[in-house]
């Protein structure tokens, strides 16, 4: 079983505050535990390769710029598999909102190619 779930909107990890998105950017487009797997006119994604994290990152292209979204999967006790979700936006708060259901809705695709991909 799989389902999407959002975590709260701070930062994903303690290493992007307000205002610091873009030096994050920065970070990890130098540092080699992330690979760049996206790179579009609004946005930028880097797969964290010590773990199974995406984190994807507006450019100045995007409305809701700055911002990150952080998803990654997570195995529940009884074995649901979910996305969990965490975004850290300072546009507008339509453009943010609008940001977050674009994502949600990502993540309902992806979460049921993964359902499709694993029936016998």
């Amino acid at each position: 079983m799989f389902s999407s779930i959002e975590a709260p909107a701070d930062d994903p990890t303690g290493r992007v505050r307000s205002g610091r998105i873009e030096a994050a950017l920065r970070s990890m487009e130098r540092d080699v535990r992330y690979r760049k797997i996206a790179d579009e006119a609004d946005y930028v994604a880097f797969a964290d390769t010590r773990g199974s994290a995406v984190w994807t990152f507006t450019t100045r292209a995007h409305r809701p710029h700055p911002a990150v979204v952080c998803r990654e999967p997570k195995t529940e006790a009884n074995g649901t598999i979910s996305l969990v979700m965490r975004v850290s936006c300072y546009g507008s708060t339509p453009d943010c909102d609008g940001l977050v259901a674009d994502f949600k809705r990502l993540n309902e695709r992806t979460i049921r190619s993964i359902q499709e991909g694993a029936k016998p």
